[in-house]
């Protein structure tokens, strides 16, 4: 973000807003960049361990329970809906709805909120590690005075808690909209003195509809927060730097009345090990299982945010060269809204539609199939799809359906009469140095061949035919053992021809990603891991900073920016 140039009178007019507020130079100010390092630098301090998870999708009581008799919690395939009563100025239409588990210690907290309501005022809160005042009929433990909450109006909390709170979609779409934190201070002065600083000012954010990620980290006196949505992300910092600290109790989702919110994938993490000074020794287990929880957290994220929008595909390049249909961009496009469908378990109807018809689309025309630069790059994501979901899934049974399972065996029979050749599996130490066109290309042939074997070998109605005078069963077992063969040669003689291409050694490294995840062989998985291992040490001793030296081959200038690289 630019910001504009600081001159005398503008900073008389800063010292004037300061003083009009009764703010003054040393109180904490909202800083966009500064707020980013300070949560990102809290985020990757330690390793995270999930410790509560809800989708929203299933019972909630079975993980909540509420204040209020008002306000109702209902479920549903998109996530769990909060609607708070519908009197503005009614305490008995509030609502709360409380973790059953308690949480000590440092936190993250993740989940979707997508605000429902189109009520101009009113605010929802997220209450952190909340407790009672221990004084009078006001336990430690919220649960032993619920009765005292079925009015949960506002200041029976901050009057007899202890809470961290979180304030925000305060005034949505207007300019008085913020986000605020407090520390309560029970059996005190009701509100007063309880600010933590800053304050936020969102007009952005928390419009109706509008599906936000919130992550909020407590680290000590700290409170980090990310809102994030398609069009923005905001980061907070608000520290209690004098106030007692917290650090137990429970998690509590507040709706005043009026306000109606759905919220999702919900989960809270705590750390299990702050993370090791850096030493020549490598990557601790803890780290290693940091990178991991980062990755696949980032992964779900990137495909949580496109949740819910159609399936639209570019276009096909008809008759293209001579050479049938140009349909890689088509085919990328159905195999990754397949694959953020069926991950999320969103649009299954949609993504099976869009996969049959990808595949009926190449059957009916069988030089599309063959098409190097088009069909070629999909058995073995295909594989994946029925491998992972289908009828026998091993991660999700049934999301891909008996009929769109039937459609992909037919297709990957199809493409693999014309494509497994048995001599391709010969095992001589220099053959797996030659292959099909050019590496990238070789990898994914023989990942595809791999793969679509292994799916078909499965299936009593193909793991007997026959292709190139061999079965389907055969076929398998000889790429099986030439993989196994191939990355023992890479790993001893030095890897890659296609050395670090922005575009095209990233291609073949995905193939021994999928073969890793799919092998169910445990040699080859091995095998597979050390390569992946091995690829990314030598990696890292020709970066700085991410910047890659050392030697490059087919590195054409015009294809480093991100949009060029056109792989799967």
């Amino acid at each position: 973000m630019l910001l504009p140039k600081l001159t005398l009178s503008s900073l008389a007019l800063v010292a004037y807003i300061l003083l009009a507020n009764g703010a003054t130079a040393d109180e904490p100010q909202p800083n966009p960049a500064a707020d980013q390092a300070a949560f990102e630098k809290a985020e990757a301090d330690v390793a995270w361990a999930e410790v509560f998870s809800d989708s929203g999708t299933a019972d909630w009581q079975e993980q909540w329970f509420l204040d209020g008799e008002v306000g109702s919690v209902t479920n549903s395939p998109e996530g769990m809906t909060l609607t708070a009563g519908p009197e503005f100025r009614n305490d008995a239409h509030h609502m709360v709805l409380w973790t059953k588990d308690s949480f000590s210690g440092d936190l993250r907290i993740e989940y979707d909120y997508t605000r429902l309501d189109e009520a101009p005022n009113c605010v929802t809160i997220l209450y952190l590690q909340a407790t009672g005042s221990g004084k009078g009929p006001y336990a430690k433990d919220i649960t032993k005075w619920s009765e005292l909450r079925k009015v949960p109006a506002m200041k029976m909390y901050f009057d007899h808690m202890n809470a961290y709170h979180i304030s925000y979609a305060a005034f949505p779409g207007s300019k008085k909209a913020y986000l605020r934190g407090r520390r309560y201070l029970p059996e005190n002065e009701g509100l007063n003195g309880t600010e933590l600083k800053p304050d936020y000012s969102t007009p952005t954010l928390f419009a109706t509809g509008v599906k936000h990620r919130i992550t909020v980290i407590k680290k000590d006196r700290d409170l980090h927060v990310r809102v994030e949505n398609p069009d923005e992300v905001v980061y907070c910092h608000m520290n209690n730097p004098d106030l007692p600290a917290i650090t137990e109790g429970r998690i509590g989702l507040r709706h005043m009345f009026t306000r109606s919110a759905r919220y999702a994938n919900f989960r809270v993490s705590q750390p299990t090990a702050p993370a090791p000074a850096e030493t020549a020794s490598g990557l601790s287990d803890a780290e290693i299982q940091k990178l991991r929880e980062t990755a696949a957290s980032r992964r779900r994220a990137a495909f949580e945010s496109e949740s819910g929008k159609p399936f639209v595909s570019r276009d096909i390049r008809v008759d293209w060269n001579d050479r049938g249909d140009f349909t890689r961009h088509y085919i990328q496009d159905v195999i990754h809204f397949a694959t953020r469908a069926l991950t999320l378990n969103e649009q299954i109807d949609e993504a099976n539609l869009a996969v049959r018809e990808m595949c009926q689309y190449h059957l009916d025309r069988p030089q599309t199939l063959l098409e190097i630069h088009s069909f070629p790059n999909a058995p073995r994501f295909l594989a994946r799809l029925s491998l992972l979901y289908g009828p026998d899934g091993s991660r999700t049974k049934g999301l891909i359906t008996e009929e769109t399972h039937e459609v992909i065996l037919k297709t990957l029979w199809t493409w693999c009469q014309a494509k497994l050749k048995f001599a391709d599996t010969a095992i001589e130490p220099w053959h797996t140095w030659t292959g099909h066109s050019s590496e990238n290309h070789h990898a994914n042939h023989f990942a595809s061949c791999w793969a679509a074997t292994l799916l078909l070998s499965r299936e009593p109605a193909y793991r007997d035919l026959i292709a190139d005078q061999h079965t389907v069963n055969e076929h398998y077992a000889a790429w099986t053992a030439w993989i196994m063969e191939y990355l023992r040669q890479r790993g001893r003689k030095g890897m890659t021809v296609e050395i670090d291409s922005a575009s095209y050694s990233q291609a073949t490294l995905a193939a021994i990603y999928l073969i890793h995840d799919l092998a169910e062989e445990p040699e080859l998985r091995q095998l597979a891991s050390h390569y992946m291992t091995l690829a990314w040490a030598l990696w890292a001793e020709q970066q700085i900073q991410g910047v890659n030296g050392g030697a490059k081959t087919r590195q054409y200038p015009d294809w480093n920016s991100p949009e060029k690289v056109d792989t799967f």
